[in-house]
């Protein structure tokens, strides 16, 4: 019973998992064939550049939020 419960919250914690990053100036990540995350500029914030094909948006999260909220009000 508690190697069921293990395995199965390992499972799940390997879905949910973030992979996490150490990058300096000018370095990038790429995530599939066509999208590329630089970093420009490391002062107080880090400035990300992002660039991807037209056909995928890219958003802050809060603006993600918002525009998901508006989506949903509306077919309310």
């Amino acid at each position: 019973m508690v190697l069921s419960f293990l395995s199965e919250w390992l499972r799940k914690k390997r879905r949910n998992s973030m992979l996490v990053l150490t990058r300096r100036l000018g370095e990038s990540i790429v995530i599939g064939d066509d999208i590329i995350i630089r970093v420009l500029d490391i002062d107080g914030q880090v400035k990300l550049g992002i660039e991807a094909p037209q056909n995928i948006s890219v958003h802050r999260e809060e603006i993600y939020a918002k525009i998901q909220k508006e989506l949903s009000d509306r077919s309310d």
